[in-house]
């Protein structure tokens, strides 16, 4: 089964949706950005979907270890995506303290590629986002998809998410080519900057159809 994350929730009722759309994991931005949440806010809106089928996932962007010890301590959630410069040894520093920790790592050519071989072994899973300046994810651009199978000989078994500029359509035509392990969208499906039912439940539907067809 190809792993969905539903990325960059913003209120109760998307946390509804993704949850009883049973994605596998929801991603909350806590770095700076338009879809930034506070974190007291997640805890609330965890506490009114039940029962939760959906693993949640704190978005940072080059933050202190201190910072995420307390976020594990303040709210029980232990899943943290990586997505600035953080380097090796901190994503094992914040494994070892107990940290179920992803690292992603910005994809635009060959040499971004080899990136992925020095975070494999330290991380729990590994996610591929379009690399462009000055940001960290949430572009909205794909990257050069045909660089996905040298990401998976890099990733060598430790599961690699892709992102950027994914859509229901999209995905579709991503998951007929590639057999990555998970797949993650923000903008895709939203209207207006915000999440949309009818797309979240399209995207969905299209990875679990695609699951199907490939047995």
């Amino acid at each position: 089964m190809t792993y969905v994350k539903l990325c960059g929730l913003m209120c109760e009722e998307e946390v509804a949706v993704a949850d009883a759309l049973r994605a596998d994991y929801i991603g909350f931005v806590l770095a700076k950005s338009r879809r930034r949440v506070a974190v007291a806010d997640v805890v609330e809106w965890l506490k009114h979907v039940s029962p939760m089928h959906s693993k949640p996932v704190f978005v940072t962007v080059n933050p202190t270890l201190d910072s995420l010890l307390r976020l594990h301590e303040e709210t029980g959630i232990n899943r943290v995506q990586l997505s600035g410069e953080e380097t090796k040894a901190f994503c094992q520093e914040a494994r070892k303290q107990g940290l179920i920790v992803w690292k992603a790592i910005g994809i635009a050519n060959e040499s971004d590629v080899e990136r992925i071989g020095d975070y494999r072994d330290v991380v729990d899973a590994l996610l591929v986002d379009t690399k462009r300046a000055g940001a960290h994810g949430g572009t909205g651009e794909t990257f050069p998809w045909s660089l996905i199978p040298a990401c998976l000989e890099q990733a060598q078994g430790t599961p690699l998410l892709v992102a950027g500029g994914l859509t229901p359509t999209r995905v579709a035509d991503l998951l007929a080519d590639y057999r990555v392990q998970g797949v993650d969208v923000s903008s895709g499906i939203e209207t207006n900057g915000r999440k949309d039912t009818e797309k979240m439940r399209a995207f969905v539907h299209e990875v679990r159809r695609r699951d199907l067809v490939s047995g």
